[in-house]
């Protein structure tokens, strides 16, 4: 509202009242006076107000009317409808959250009760909220100085710049946003952008850093000067930022052309190994790197050539070391005495030695800073050939010489010696095909030795006058089961010069025809099973082997209870059925309760039914019975007292061979007894059956208190006879004896 046009409006009211009261003293005349309009006064807000948008406008006013009242007074805002209020305080709320920055003007229109308005407008600025953005962080490492600064202003604020930090720093215009900072070199300077809008004010900060850094120093690659000279021409890397030199790093004293040039030349001493830096430096920070520098001339490894060995007696030999190049070689004997060399200088020398010596040479290459030196062994050794004895000789004809057979040696001499066997005698010892004569029936053990003049070798061989030629064979073992009471032997014929014998080794009875006879006849006893022994002896030696030899008839038992018949043989003093006892009745079982079965292998029995199953004059074995056959057999008494598996071939002696009904691998089974016992197998109390084809089991009758009785076990992989105790509810094969 125009502040001028106010004041003459209020000037004009005040007199019109004074004019209309005196109308009223003086009575006047019938003059009609004319409405005077309202007024408002603006309280809030003030001029030039600025808010943030968001914020809600308090506006609030004055209104008076002088010749009568105020009926209402409006506000319209933008983005608002109009707000009416009819009686004082005369206010309004704008709330500004959905408008965008800038100028806007508020009406308040006041309207008396004669229907005159009265109308002023209050101007309010918004903006946004306030912030402060004064770039971002920047370093440069380039040679500037100067940046042109990157703040943000926003829509009716200003800002100015200040340096908080850094030394020589000048801004071209502090209320620039995008003022020119002129700086210095390695300075960092921290500014500050702060901003105002009569709202508020903000700031914030930015780093300018002017750091001039330097190019990466580059040194170039490590030289060695080996032409014997002491200069060389460095090639460094020219850099693009900052300056360069060269510095002595260590090595001692040198001097460069020009230090400060990449391509500079240095020269410096003889064996010296230098490391010279590069170093690229700005006022701000420096780079270096390093190369070496060697004024040295090449040195050739040395190498004195492989290992040399001669074994056929000469004394001289070339040598194979390699070129010295540009240093000087020389020969020398590191160890060996009596050794000449050619020429010492000569990496291809000849070289002469003493017989039998070993040499160790070394060869050195040396220049003017440094050598280097390496060894060969040479060896001028006369060594024998490799003796052979010629292969064991084996005289079995009753001679008492041998005809021998080295090999004659390729270098050397060779001699026959006797080390063991007693008197003796070789016809010629220097002769490979010497004859050895001896006594008979000794072992001579001779060396033959082939020597030079610097070392010997032997190989020995062994030879053994009048050895046994022929190993003794008494034939396969049978058994005589047809009633026939004599067979003829089957021992294998004696060599020559040798003689066989027969022996009885255990059973009764028994009369061998001709004892020397391989062939001869032999008669025994029913019953008895005989182990004889076929001897082969010579002068010297002798050997034997064992035949075993049973005789064994049958006899038939009827069983009156079923009409069963069963085989029965004599072995000793004994009458053994040969058969597993097929009698049923009550606590026995056909395994798996098999006919077919029961009449291969008979019935299984626990150990109450066992007692009384064998058929009249016949019982069941006692453990004394078992243990008689087992020593008749061959066990020895005392071994037949222990339990488990026992003895030797026992058992085997009483299976039936083959794996017709035993299981492989039926171990040991000869049946040379006549037993013929089949694996019937097992049941247990359970009624669980087991065993079949790989076990067989028979009663005794021999019980303890604590339910158990003694039983005989045979297995198809065992050779030996077991003895062990069982629980009487099993169920077992029985074999009858006759009483």
């Amino acid at each position: 509202m125009n502040t001028e046009k106010s004041r003459f409006s209020l000037r004009w009211i005040r007199l019109l009242s004074i004019l209309f009261f005196l109308i009223q003293i003086i009575g006047g005349c019938n003059y009609i006076v004319p409405n005077k309009p309202p007024y408002v006064q603006k309280i809030k807000p003030a001029d030039n107000a600025v808010y943030t948008i968001g914020e809600v406008v308090d506006i609030q006013v004055n209104a008076y009317d002088v010749d009568g009242k105020i009926n209402q007074v409006i506000f319209k805002a933008p983005n608002t409808t109009e707000y009416v209020v009819t009686v004082p305080p005369y206010g309004f709320l704008w709330p500004t959250a959905t408008l965008t920055s800038g100028d806007y003007q508020i009406q308040i229109k006041a309207i008396d009760d004669k229907g005159e308005p009265y109308i002023i407008e209050a101007p309010v600025r918004l903006v946004n909220v306030l912030t402060s953005s004064a770039g971002k962080d920047t370093t440069f490492t380039d040679s500037r100085t100067s940046y042109v600064l990157q703040a943000i202003l926003q829509p009716f604020s200003t800002g100015t710049w200040s340096i908080l930090s850094g030394t020589g720093g000048t801004i071209s215009d502090i209320h620039n946003q995008n003022a020119i900072l002129n700086g210095q070199a390695c300075q960092t300077y921290t500014l500050r952008w702060s901003v105002s809008n009569g709202a508020g004010q903000v700031s914030s900060d930015v780093n300018i850093r002017f750091n001039y850094q330097p190019s990466k120093a580059y040194a170039g690659t490590d030289q060695w000067i080996f032409d014997g000279t002491n200069t060389a021409v460095l090639s460094a890397g020219a850099p693009e930022d900052g300056s360069g030199l060269w510095e002595i790093l260590s090595g001692g004293s040198g001097v460069f052309s020009n230090a400060s040039s990449p391509v500079s030349s240095f020269t410096g001493q003889s064996c010296i190994d230098y490391k010279l830096i590069w170093r690229v430096s700005t006022l701000c920070a420096a780079t270096a790197d390093t190369v070496e520098i060697r004024f040295k001339p090449y040195l050739t490894p040395a190498n004195a050539g492989q290992d040399q060995s001669f074994t056929d007696g000469r004394r001289t030999a070339a040598l194979f070391a390699n070129p010295s190049g540009l240093g000087r070689g020389a020969w020398t004997i590191t160890s060996g005495s009596g050794g000449l060399f050619e020429n010492p200088a000569d990496p291809k020398s000849g070289f002469t030695g003493l017989p039998c010596e070993n040499y160790v040479l070394r060869w050195t290459i040396s220049t003017v800073c440094e050598s280097s030196s390496d060894e060969m062994n040479l060896s001028f050794t006369d060594l024998p050939s490799s003796p052979n004895a010629g292969p064991d000789i084996y005289i079995s004809d009753g001679s008492s010489y041998a005809q021998l057979n080295a090999t004659p040696p390729a270098n050397g001499t060779g001699i026959w010696t006797i080390l063991s066997g007693g008197a003796g005698s070789i016809s010629d010892p220097g002769d490979p095909n010497a004859r050895l004569s001896g006594l008979q029936c000794h072992s001579y053990v001779l060396r033959w030795t082939v020597s030079t003049s610097c070392s010997s070798a032997f190989d020995e061989v062994n030879v053994v006058l009048n050895q046994v030629e022929v190993k003794a064979d008494a034939g396969p073992d049978k058994r005589i089961s047809d009633g026939q009471l004599s067979v003829n032997l089957q021992g294998n014929t004696p060599g020559t010069n040798m003689t066989g014998s027969w022996t009885i080794i255990s059973g009764t009875g028994g009369i061998i025809g001709n004892s020397t006879d391989p062939r001869s006849l032999f008669i025994g006893i029913n019953g008895q099973v005989y182990t004889l022994k076929w001897t082969l002896s010579g002068a010297c030696l002798e050997n034997s082997d064992q035949v075993m030899i049973s005789f064994i008839s049958s006899i038939i038992v009827d069983d009156a209870r079923d009409r069963k018949t069963y085989r029965a043989i004599k072995l000793g003093s004994q009458y053994w059925m040969s058969e597993n006892l097929n009698y049923s009745t009550q606590g026995s079982n056909a395994y798996d309760y098999s006919a077919n079965s029961a009449s291969i292998y008979g019935r299984l029995y626990d150990w109450i039914t066992a007692q009384t199953a064998c058929p009249a004059g016949w019982h069941l074995p006692t453990d004394a019975e078992w243990r008689q056959l087992e020593v008749f057999l061959g066990m020895d008494s005392n071994t037949s007292l222990m339990e488990w598996y026992r003895g030797g071939i026992e058992g085997g002696m009483l299976k039936e061979e083959g794996t017709q009904y035993w299981a492989s691998p039926n171990d040991g089974a000869t049946n040379i007894s006549g037993f013929s016992a089949r694996p019937g197998g097992y049941r247990t109390p359970g009624g669980l059956f087991g065993g079949i084809n790989t076990h067989a089991g028979f009663w005794s009758s021999t019980a303890n208190g604590e339910g158990k009785a003694i039983y005989r076990a045979l297995h198809t992989e065992k050779a030996q006879a077991g003895r062990d105790w069982y629980d009487k509810g099993y169920g077992f094969s029985i074999r009858c004896v006759k009483n």
